[in-house]
């Protein structure tokens, strides 16, 4: 648990520079990944360093996926290793799904609250259905291409760590 109070003061900052740059530094990601591997290896020894490393490693391959997909930009594909990093595989995975649930509420609030996007969304789903239905790369490469529905990723995992952090307590 003290190392999810870590993680907590780390994703403020990210949150901070990622809300007001768009960017993650390296310097947050490293040094939380850092702390993350310190903290498990004083704790458990080795078996910390592989509790630790495991986590990182795994939802930093999971996070590049989606970065390739073009849902994550790179920043947050290296947030994520760190996350792993800090607070284990299972915990991180928990943040990540209550992130990717509140991005989707975001983004759904974004949908309703500006009406240009209504245009952006059918454009969407055109592509979409060309896509599964006529096997129609190039619509959804034009999809992939445009900055539909663009926000600070930080948005959506401040409050998925708050709500990973008040289960863990109850």
């Amino acid at each position: 648990m003290n190392q999810f109070y870590i993680l907590l003061f780390f994703v403020f900052i990210a949150f901070y520079t990622d809300f007001n740059t768009h960017k993650i530094p390296n310097a947050i990601t490293i040094s939380m990944m850092v702390v993350g591997w310190l903290f498990h290896i004083l704790v458990d020894g080795f078996s910390g360093m592989w509790f630790s490393i495991i986590g990182f490693l795994a939802m930093l391959l999971f996070l590049l996926l989606l970065y390739f997909l073009g849902a994550v930009a790179a920043g947050d594909v290296k947030f994520f290793g760190a996350v792993g990093a800090l607070v284990g595989l299972k915990i991180s995975i928990f943040i990540l799904v209550y992130s990717i649930l509140f991005s989707g509420l975001i983004g759904l609030g974004v949908l309703i609250f500006k009406k240009e996007n209504w245009f952006r969304l059918k454009a969407i789903w055109f592509g979409v259905f060309s896509f599964v239905i006529l096997r129609n790369v190039n619509m959804l490469k034009t999809i992939k291409s445009e900055q539909y529905f663009r926000f600070p990723f930080m948005l959506a995992v401040l409050p998925a760590v708050v709500v990973v952090g008040y289960q863990l307590l109850l």
